[in-house]
């Protein structure tokens, strides 16, 4: 039945994206409870960092091959994940190289933790980039065995680690990505197709005119948050952009089960749109609703918390983090109901209409952010974005319902793309 294959897709996209968020938040409260909070300050802006590059690495990969071969036949999608595991690899080493290069710029503790970051970002790289393979073959049950396997090995390390005694953040990190490398390895015996180095021109030649969008569509919103991060730091201290960073994870498990929400959900309106784009449109907005109900509901939860139990997960940064959750709260909710538009774009291929709004709310959110955070701090930038929240729900959902108007052309028949190319 192909209602239930859906069903069993999303559940395990959502399984899958269940275990990553709990993964990524444990790490962050791990540190925030094993360092002080202008080390946590630090440790936010390297991590805000890589999801920046991982964003970027999406755009130029992922991104492409789930908009253009969640449907394709066989011989077509392997032949394009052949090419784009190889084009991640190499888009992961450039990255390494340039974060090792810019290194010794830096001051002692951002530098060790740079390095650290560098060592491991290539194989993280290729880690992500191979979950999106498993969706755009129907199979995220994979993603999920891989998930796990990245998850047990991580933090049975890390448990080791801390418990000798040792809670610098640079170790921690290696732990981390080492770890992830080691899934990346794994991932690549699961999905049974070999990197094709001498497929990457012709990946990056064939798919110009969606990765040019999604790349700088990608970057454009973690270049806004890491900025305003480091603003704040600036401003108001590394204990401030530390505290941002806290509480923006409180709501970690909403956004990365979104991210695997946008994961699994892109191939299959993309599925549905081949069919019926008024069904696809239906789908988005329903998505973005149980999206943002849910981060209320959570949020509302978060806000009902004892401080003991903040202190409990986040030590001495929950102090500063509390107070600023309401507008926190806000912005997530804004920023989850977007996710159903934005999939529906990417489902339509509409790279260009995606990237103007992305652009446009891009520069607007990080001017009156960074305005805010040196008119009032770290208190001043939380309100900016709690403002800009409901502009952006109805400025995406306006292009988004313009866009299935006249959706753009999705699938170039990628199976003759591919076998035509040298």
């Amino acid at each position: 039945m192909p209602g239930q294959a859906l069903l069993r897709r999303m559940s395990w996209s959502l399984a899958d994206q269940v275990l990553a968020s709990l993964t990524n938040f444990g790490l962050t409260v791990l540190v925030a409870r094993s360092v002080a909070p202008h080390q946590f300050g630090v440790f936010s802006i390297v991590m805000a960092a890589y999801i920046l590059v991982a964003y970027l690495s999406r755009g130029l990969t992922a991104d492409p091959l789930v908009t253009r071969y969640s449907t394709a036949a066989r011989p077509a999608w392997a032949g394009a994940v052949r090419a784009s595991t190889a084009a991640t690899a190499l888009v992961g080493l450039f990255l390494a190289a340039a974060v090792a290069v810019l290194s010794p710029f830096l001051p002692a503790g951002p530098r060790m933790l740079s390095l650290a970051f560098a060592v491991v970002l290539p194989g993280v790289l290729m880690q992500d980039h191979l979950r999106f393979a498993f969706f755009t073959e129907g199979r995220p049950g994979k993603a999920f065995a891989n998930d796990l396997l990245w998850a047990a090995t991580q933090f049975s390390a890390i448990a080791v680690v801390v418990n000798s005694g040792v809670h610098a953040v640079p170790p921690l990190i290696l732990l981390w990505g080492g770890s992830g490398t080691i899934a990346a390895l794994v991932g690549l015996a699961q999905l049974r197709q070999l990197p094709a180095p001498s497929r990457v021109r012709w990946w990056f030649a064939e798919h110009r005119e969606l990765w040019r969008p999604y790349a700088v569509e990608n970057s454009l919103l973690q270049v806004t948050n890491l900025v305003v991060l480091a603003v704040v730091g600036a401003v108001a201290g590394l204990a401030a952009a530390g505290s941002l960073r806290a509480a923006v994870a409180v709501f970690g498990p909403l956004t990365i089960l979104a991210l695997g929400a946008l994961a699994g959900g892109v191939p299959e309106l993309a599925r549905v749109a081949r069919r019926d784009v008024d069904r696809m449109r239906r789908y988005a907005l329903l998505l973005g609703c149980v999206l943002a109900a849910a981060t209320v509901l959570w949020g509302l939860a978060v806000l009902l918390l004892p401080m003991s139990a903040g202190h409990a997960l986040f030590g001495q940064t929950w102090t500063l983090a509390r107070p600023i959750l309401v507008f926190t709260l806000i912005d997530a909710v804004g920023a989850l109901f977007v996710i159903g538009p934005f999939a529906g774009l990417r489902a339509l291929g509409s790279g260009r209409r995606s990237l103007r709004i992305r652009a446009a709310f891009s520069v607007v959110r990080l001017v009156i952010a960074c305005a805010g955070a040196l008119a009032g701090g770290l208190h001043g930038a939380v309100l900016a974005f709690a403002v800009m929240a409901p502009v952006q729900m109805i400025g995406w959902w306006w292009q988004f319902t313009r866009a299935c108007a006249r959706p753009a052309r999705v699938d170039p028949d990628p199976v003759a793309s591919y076998v035509a190319s040298p």
